[in-house]
Parts: C-alpha cells; sequence; structure tokens
C-alpha cells in the first residue's frame, strides 16, 4: 500500500495510527478486517516498513544501513 497526497492530508496521521504510535480515540483501524487492537504491538510494528520523501544513508555498507532497520536481518 502506498499513501500520497496533498500536504495536510493525514498521511502522516495515518501512519502514525496504523503501528498504534497514537491512542486511537474513536472508531478502530482494521487490516483484513482485523482490529489492530486485537494484533500484538511487537507483530505489528514488525510487519511495517515507511519510506520517506527525503532518502539519506548513514555511513557505512547498503548492509549496515539495512541493519539499522533491522539488526536481525539474514543474507537472505
Amino acid at each position: 500500500m502506498a499513501l500520497a497526497g496533498n500536504s495536510g492530508g493525514g498521511k502522516s496521521t495515518i501512519v502514525n495510527l496504523i503501528p498504534c504510535f497514537y491512542k486511537i480515540k474513536h472508531g478502530k483501524i482494521k487490516m483484513d478486517g482485523i482490529d489492530i487492537a486485537d494484533y500484538k504491538i511487537e507483530s505489528l510494528r514488525n510487519n511495517i516498513s515507511i519510506v520517506f520523501q527525503d532518502d539519506f544513508l548513514f555511513a557505512g555498507s547498503i548492509k549496515e544501513n539495512i541493519l539499522i532497520g533491522k539488526p536481525n536481518a539474514t543474507e537472505e
């Protein structure tokens, strides 16, 4: 899935609601018909990636940059 839209359209809010960085006050967010509140937070966050508009690499190899986001990543 990708979110695109005008500035102020709510993209960042949605991106913060799905991994439960913000508490939902009203209503529900469902993924595959399941309320995200029913997922284990660790499982939910381990299956979400975010790609920012402004990209950059830290010093080091591509592998080291990938490991910053997922330290237990395998060679595969």
